[in-house]
C-alpha cells in the first residue's frame, strides 16, 4: 500500500473526489507517438479502490 506522499511523487497529477479520495494520473508517451494514461483511484485512507490504463 502506498502513502499519499508516494502516490503524489509517482503520479504527479491528481483530482480530489467528492468522497474524499483521489484519482491519480500518469501519462506515459509511447515510441510511436501514442500516449498511455495510468489512473489510480484511492479512498480517504489511500487504499487503492481501482487501477486502470487508458490508451
Amino acid at each position: 500500500m502506498s502513502t499519499r506522499t508516494q502516490n503524489e511523487k509517482k503520479f504527479g497529477q491528481w483530482d480530489e473526489l467528492p468522497n474524499g479520495g483521489r484519482r491519480y494520473r500518469l501519462d506515459v508517451p509511447g515510441k510511436l507517438g501514442w500516449l498511455a494514461r495510468y489512473l489510480k483511484e484511492v479512498n480517504v485512507e489511500e487504499t487503492t479502490v481501482r487501477f486502470w490504463q487508458e490508451i
